[in-house]
């Protein structure tokens, strides 16, 4: 007892030291989206003697590997924060889960789901509306530093061509990255706001549309956008009419988009398993569509080539494509987030990712935040084409498992389903 007494006295310090580990995180993860680090090697590199650009960037690599240290905060949580026996079960159960993965070898520098326990944890009590500010800020900024190297020539040409179209990255990695990114950016803003955009905002976000339609061509990031949008705009306009779901509808509403991870991860894999060209004669026809296929051919064939294995598998040709920017005959790279879950790692994997997106739509479910499940189905729907369902610059969310809710918007609606909840007690005494 008196070690823990001593210890919170250190509650301040170390919730400072979670939030700078966590923006270490962050920046870790959409630098990796963008060839920025390797181009600041290489200056670095033509300046010293007797070191290249990829020593230089091996060492910036190793030095970013401090935000792992977010596991001090997370430790602090489980012997400090967490009252509750089960909690503190439940802390160390995800970070040894999150240990053995990390040594688990897949690849020598996989850590998703190190790094997802470890946030879990270390989130616990935090402010889940700071946390995605922190995110908006990190990613935005990275971004547009990106696009103006890019702008000036500093980055070496990556842009795609599909049906004859440029696809520019503006300093990212490819097309998907800029429009997936540029989404999420929209998505966690839009949480933030429970749905309530200003005019002007929905401008920018109708020029940013056109300028993917124009440049990008990223598919599914346009398309959750636009479905993002729409949410907020019919929100809006029931809340100004004074509509409403009836309470039954808004209750199966609710539990549909509980489950969808659940729903589109096992769906996405069935049809990956069955799979067959003749099934799909639809899909080509509608150009949107097509790339529906693609994703669960090369799931096919990676099952057909890979055994089920209860942790993950290392597959050459996979890591050797997925740093590959052409696509060609035998395209390996998974882009779908539930088959990578699953192929990658393993059945344990693919449990843990669809229970802690579970589990945060369940969350929002008890709390009656319809608006706010709906957005995050709109990202159950962005993960069966892309990638990003364990990187925190796409999938932040899970952190509100553990996290405290602390928005204006939020308040409004914990002080009114609290007050409707008295109401019944009182009636029904």
């Amino acid at each position: 007892m008196q070690v823990k007494e001593q210890l919170i006295k250190y509650k301040k310090s170390v919730d400072k030291m979670f939030y700078i580990f966590f923006v270490l995180i962050i920046l870790f993860h959409i630098l990796s989206s963008t060839p920025l680090l390797s181009k600041i090697a290489a200056m670095i590199g033509n300046r010293l003697h007797g070191f290249t650009g990829d020593q230089v960037l091996l060492i910036i690599w190793s030095i970013m590997n401090i935000r792992l240290l977010i596991a001090i905060p997370a430790i602090y949580v489980i012997l400090v924060d967490m009252e509750k026996v089960w909690e503190k079960i439940l802390g160390i159960g995800l970070l040894l889960l999150g240990w053995f993965y990390s040594l688990y070898m897949r690849e020598w520098n996989d850590t998703a789901i190190f790094t997802y326990a470890l946030l879990l944890v270390a989130s616990y009590k935090k402010d889940f509306t700071k946390i995605l500010k922190y995110s908006i800020y990190a990613i935005s900024t990275v971004m547009v530093i990106a696009f103006i190297m890019d702008r000036l020539g500093m980055f070496p040409s990556l842009d795609l061509v599909r049906d004859g179209r440029v696809r520019h990255t503006f300093g990212m990695n490819g097309p998907t990255a800029v429009a997936g990114h540029v989404c999420f950016i929209f998505i966690m803003f839009a949480f933030i706001r429970n749905g309530k955009l200003k005019w002007y905002e929905y401008i920018v976000i109708s020029l940013l549309c056109v300028l993917n339609l124009l440049y990008v061509d990223g598919r599914v990031g346009l398309l959750c956008t636009v479905l993002a949008v729409s949410g907020c705009l019919c929100s809006s306009m029931f809340e100004r009419k004074g509509w409403k779901l009836p309470d039954k509808a808004a209750e199966i509403f609710r539990n549909m988009m509980c489950f969808s991870y659940a729903f589109f991860g096992i769906g996405f894999m069935i049809m990956a398993f069955f799979y067959q060209p003749e099934r799909f004669r639809i899909f080509r026809k509608i150009g949107f569509l097509s790339s529906f296929e693609g994703r669960f051919e090369v799931a096919h064939r990676l099952l057909e080539d890979l055994h089920t294995s209860v942790f993950g598998n290392y597959y050459a040709k996979y890591y050797y494509a997925e740093h590959s920017y052409v696509q060609s005959g035998d395209y390996l790279f998974i882009d779908s987030s539930y088959a990578r879950m699953y192929i990658i790692y393993g059945v344990v994997g693919f449990i843990f990712g669809t229970l802690i997106c579970t589990l945060m739509q369940w969350r929002l479910m008890k709390e009656k935040m319809t608006f706010r499940m709906y957005l995050l189905t709109v990202c159950a729907v962005f993960y069966i084409v892309q990638k990003g369902i364990f990187e925190p610059t796409y999938n932040i969310f899970p952190l509100l498992i553990a996290a405290v809710l602390n928005d204006k918007g939020t308040k409004c609606v914990l002080e009114k389903n609290s007050e409707a909840r008295n109401k019944e007690i009182s009636e029904g005494e």
